[in-house]
């Protein structure tokens, strides 16, 4: 099958007295490939090729009078995997390895201050390990662990001026996990409270792309719990938690104007308790 390749958006047009409109049309082929092999019943090794696809657009905000175009951006990957439930099917073990390359990503940079102007950069590569397990240890107790590492970094960054060569995602640490608890004692009136912790693990990263505003948001852990009680033969259920509960402090997004004297952010949530009610029906 034949597409027509992406048309060339470099076009633009100026406000007058005159109304003017312009159109675009965008097109790819993302085909995506998989293969499976079941080593045994419970070990399934699989591995697939993929292609994503994002169309592009027209800034509504001028620059110097113009209204400058941005073409679309496309993602090449290939992953690598094993999914398998071990020992009896006790231990959930999965794993995978994904390395990918992104095609005239869309950034959006600060070419006129407080205004947004998407680019296109020229490319940039990815590549990552990551796990997950669940462990029923017994008929109470499970336990879940889960990590993910992380390589980012712009190749080639095209029109793009406020990203640096080979420099890292915004939003992308290099390392995550996490690693949580559950146990359920059954009351003998058939009642039960199910105890829950959890702990995750964050290294630091960039909240914002451009170079002259970048801030870095140290690593951090984050600890939460749960405690369930569900009475015998009831849709009601009553529960208690606690959410960052030694009260880290961090960003989810933000960018530092240091020259100017601003440090912007957006404070994640502190410490937190509370209670829930559920009914099921």
């Amino acid at each position: 099958m034949h597409l027509p390749a992406w048309p060339n958006t470099g076009y633009s047009y100026t406000k007058g007295a005159v109304r003017s409109s312009s159109e675009a049309n965008f097109y790819a082929f993302t085909p995506r490939v998989s293969l499976a092999y079941d080593f045994t019943d419970d070990i399934m090794f699989y591995g697939t090729y993929s292609e994503g696809f994002n169309g592009g657009g027209v800034n509504t905000n001028a620059v110097g009078g113009v209204f400058t175009s941005y073409t679309g951006e496309k993602l090449i990957q290939i992953e690598f995997g094993v999914r398998s439930m071990l020992f009896d099917n006790n231990l959930r073990l999965n794993a995978s390895y994904f390395d990918g390359t992104w095609e005239d990503i869309q950034v959006g940079e600060a070419l006129v201050p407080g205004q947004i102007t998407q680019q296109n950069a020229g490319e940039a590569e990815m590549s990552g390990f990551e796990f997950d397990a669940l462990w029923t240890a017994t008929d109470n107790i499970t336990i879940n662990a889960s990590a993910g590492w992380l390589d980012t970094a712009y190749t080639n960054v095209g029109a793009a001026t406020t990203i640096g060569l080979n420099s890292n995602f915004a939003f992308a640490p290099d390392f995550q996990a996490s690693v949580g608890g559950q146990y359920v004692w059954n009351q003998e009136n058939g009642s039960s409270l199910t105890y829950r912790l959890d702990y995750g693990w964050t290294n630091d990263y960039v909240t914002i792309q451009d170079i002259r505003l970048q801030k870095v948001q140290p690593q951090y852990g984050l600890l939460s719990g749960r405690m369930t009680y569900q009475p015998v033969n009831s849709d009601w259920s009553y529960a208690i938690w606690a959410r960052n509960m030694t009260s880290e402090w961090y960003q989810q997004g933000g960018f530092g104007a240091f020259l100017g004297g601003v440090d912007q952010g957006v404070v994640a949530r502190p410490r937190e308790f509370g209670i829930q009610v559920n009914l099921e029906f």
